[in-house]
């Protein structure tokens, strides 16, 4: 994950050879937390942010290094270019001595404008206790940034991870990857660099008993996907799930719900958890639905259920209709249900899918309400003369480009074109 041009040994870590800064290659964009593990024998550690315009990133107008020494103080130099100068001098936040112990965790977080350095304590159950040292504010907070490490020859660097933040019911496992990363993107995450899988997952999806459709994009062919049932109990922290709960995945296969690699069956109401897998890759507009040919919709958090829509036109006013459509797409059905979908309905008369209606040519449809008939491209397809409701296009997909309507009286509205004036 670093830039190789640095001047360190590869010995348990990275070691610095002499005064020197280490940049981590990737941009970053919104908040995250670097926790390195360090061995600190000479004085003189500390983080660099600066901000990526694309170009040269050592030649930046807005770079920041904050420099932790062993007499408990620091400096923030500030470089823009070429020129630099040191904004800031302090002594840590708590009493805390970082150079007491020869093995430390810091932590660096950046929060908006924000800039934070804490020392992390290790619980027996793998969280981390911060002691607060240094808090700065930015002058604004960036767009796009590098990170990196900046030391002194000597110290050791044992371990470096970044966390950044994940979708609300997200997790990831990236332990058992040997390297790589995980981005996540406007509906989808993209996993890179990676020696073994990367694993996410989204967890607790609360669902109904029925038959439903898994979809979604990817550009890696390998890319694995599973579906089972959510066993975990809710607790205060649902969303933490401990290293040993997360790597056990040797048994994705078995539990897989998945049926044909794109539906799956629930007997009764449940939670289901949705995981993927892979060394590269990105996935995006996932999906959970009951109509196999949907597609994908932008939700906010939450299920979010739909009512079917159709046109409803009212034949008590209206001498007949006139629509050019192109039919995309209809519900999957099993033969035994009733009909889940129509293209015309009136009263107990209903059309549906037929060899003079294919998919995705237009055609004209005219509906006659004095004597019922309906046709499509001057071919009669259907006779429907009981009921003042005509019904259109009943949950399907359909792209209609002409809808006009021919009332009593004889006026001619066409639907789609709207006019105004304004005075």
């Amino acid at each position: 994950m670093f830039e190789y041009n640095a001047r360190t040994e590869v010995i348990n870590g990275a070691k610095f050879i002499e005064k020197d800064i280490i940049l981590f290659d990737y941009s970053y964009m919104g908040d995250l937390l670097l926790r390195v593990n360090v061995s600190l024998a000479t004085s003189g550690f500390g983080f660099v942010i600066a901000e990526d315009d694309g170009e040269d990133i050592s030649l930046s107008a807005n770079i920041y290094l904050i420099k932790i020494n062993s007499d408990d103080s620091y400096h923030i130099i500030y470089k823009s270019g070429t020129e630099q100068s040191t904004i800031d001098n302090g002594f840590f936040l708590s009493a805390t001595k970082v150079y007491q112990d020869k093995d430390v965790v810091l932590h660096f977080r950046k929060k908006n404008e924000k800039l934070f350095i804490n020392k992390a304590i290790q619980q027996e159950d793998g969280r981390f206790d911060e002691i607060p040292l240094i808090e700065y504010r930015m002058m604004y907070d960036m767009e796009n940034y590098k990170i990196g490490i900046y030391s002194n020859g000597g110290n050791t660097v044992s371990y470096a991870a970044i966390f950044t933040e994940a979708p609300s019911n997200w997790v990831s496992n990236v332990f058992n990857a040997n390297g790589g990363r995980i981005k996540w993107i406007k509906n989808g995450f993209t996993i890179d660099e990676a020696e073994y899988d990367i694993e996410v997952e989204s967890e607790n999806i609360e669902m109904k008993a029925g038959k439903y459709y898994f979809d979604y994009k990817t550009n890696n062919p390998d890319m694995k996907a599973y579906i089972f049932k959510s066993y975990r109990k809710k607790t205060k922290n649902e969303n933490r799930r401990t290293r040993e709960e997360i790597s056990l995945t040797r048994i994705d296969e078995v539990k897989d719900m998945l049926k044909g690699n794109d539906f799956f069956e629930l007997d009764e109401d449940h939670a289901i958890n949705i995981r993927f897998k892979a060394k590269w890759g990105t996935v995006k507009d996932i999906c959970i639905k009951n109509d196999r040919y949907a597609d994908f919709v932008e939700t906010s958090y939450g299920v979010n259920h739909r009512d079917p829509g159709r046109l409803l036109f009212d034949l008590k006013k209206i001498k007949s209709v006139r629509i050019k459509a192109t039919l995309e797409s209809i519900p999957y059905q099993d033969l035994s249900q009733d009909w889940v979908y129509h293209l015309f309905q009136r009263g107990n008369d209903t059309v549906v899918l037929n060899q003079d209606i294919p998919f995705g040519k237009e055609i004209q449809y005219v509906f006659t309400a004095s004597n019922g008939k309906l046709m499509a491209d001057n071919k009669l397809i259907a006779t429907m003369r009981t009921g003042n409701i005509l019904s259109a296009f009943y949950n399907v997909t359909v792209n209609i480009r002409e809808l006009i309507i021919v009332t009593k009286e004889g006026k001619e509205i066409n639907v789609l074109l709207q006019k105004t004036f304004k005075t």
